[in-house]
């Protein structure tokens, strides 16, 4: 095992901070129920859990880090966004960062899936198969 030396000296940070942290906010609402079922969207009780994120965390969160004046981080899939626009204003509004996390939250295994699907009719359709 290797034994790992300390730099000897600190990087500084402003303002005399002792330990900067990092505040990231993951809203993915619906977006991971849809991901696991794309018919979860017409289920009145599965909308309604995801939802909760957006409408009553959220709002809560920013209470929150508006009270102490500290800025974060929101991570927001696309699909998040266009079916929650408000929350996406009010973060912005506040001053804090947004960061778009992809579209929706689809498994890598179907999306591997899909891709050699396609991948397979596009070699059969070049080879005149």
């Amino acid at each position: 095992m290797t034994n790992i030396q300390p730099l000897g000296r600190r990087v500084p940070w402003p303002d005399n901070i002792q330990c900067p942290v990092a505040l990231d906010f993951h809203v993915d609402a619906e977006s991971l129920l849809l991901a696991v079922d794309p018919e979860n969207h017409s289920r009145p009780m599965t909308t309604s859990l995801g939802s909760y994120g957006p409408r009553v965390g959220v709002p809560r969160i920013l209470a929150m880090l508006r009270k102490y004046d500290i800025r974060g981080t929101f991570c927001i899939p696309a699909i998040t966004a266009e079916r929650h626009p408000y929350v996406v204003e009010e973060i912005l509004e506040d001053g804090h960062y947004f960061a778009l996390h992809g579209y929706t939250h689809r498994r890598p295994t179907r999306c591997r899936a899909r891709r050699r699907r396609k991948s397979s009719r596009s070699r059969s359709k070049s080879s005149g198969a």
